[in-house]
């Protein structure tokens, strides 16, 4: 991860390296994580001077910036970005929370709308939007967001405390269940998950993201024991140690 933010602990967004990721980048993530702020933006800054179509380092300078509080300046990159292009999930989800970091709910909302309807998989859209639908009231639609929260990577995962919330106040069992389960499975906790993943499934049978889950599961385990299979058989044939 070349930034991220977190607010209480939570993950509110996050780039990840590029195959490709220049060495300004590179350079200004190492002065980041030494604390050296001034360092890194100037790295940044002196990338897309050379470059000004370089989306990545001016999407990065905008999230170090976010980072660091540095608002007005994140706003200006942000615009930037936009000029170029006003279909990158990324640079509008970033505005979405530069509007909520100034406490703008309504335009911060709207970005974030904008960013996940640019990119379906957009899942810390989802996962905000899910907390600001919730704090509304609009319970059916917090939930909506969360589901598909959770079919693209369910990251970060205060998103299943969230969508249990969200569900028993709908009094939503199953899924309320399933989302329980999900966090245990999430954590690597399968036999705490599994029970509650039955119980889901036994209240409705047809709860997609249960069903899902299920699969999957079922898929993991199957290769797993296809895989102690195997080697059983190479040790009995002395072919692995």
């Amino acid at each position: 991860v070349l930034a991220k933010r977190e607010i209480d602990g939570t993950l509110i967004w996050a780039i990840t390296r590029r195959s490709a990721v220049n060495k300004a980048a590179a350079g200004a993530d190492e002065a980041m994580r030494a604390g050296d702020v001034a360092k890194a933006t100037g790295l940044l800054k002196a990338a897309v001077a050379d470059n000004p179509k370089d989306e990545s380092a001016w999407l990065l300078l905008a999230q170090y910036y976010m980072q660091t509080q540095q608002l007005d300046q994140a706003k200006g990159v942000l615009d930037t970005l936009l000029g170029y292009s006003d279909r990158y999930s990324n640079t509008l989800g970033l505005m979405g929370m530069y509007y909520l970091s100034k406490n703008d709910l309504q335009n911060g909302k709207e970005y974030l709308e904008k960013a996940t309807t640019a990119n379906i998989k957009y899942v810390f859209g989802h996962y905000n939007l899910a907390r600001i639908y919730a704090q509304e009231g609009r319970l059916t639609e917090a939930l909506e967001r969360l589901e598909i929260f959770d079919r693209y990577g369910g990251r970060p995962e205060q998103g299943y405390d969230v969508g249990i919330q969200v569900a028993t106040q709908l009094r939503h069992d199953a899924a309320s269940y399933f989302f329980q389960a999900k966090k245990f499975y999430m954590q690597g906790n399968v036999q705490q998950a599994l029970p509650l993943l039955t119980q889901s499934l036994g209240i409705d049978p047809e709860y997609e993201p249960a069903v899902r889950m299920k699969a999957d599961y079922d898929k993991a385990y199957n290769f797993q024991m296809r895989l102690q299979q195997r080697q059983a058989r190479l040790k009995r044939e002395g072919k692995l140690k």
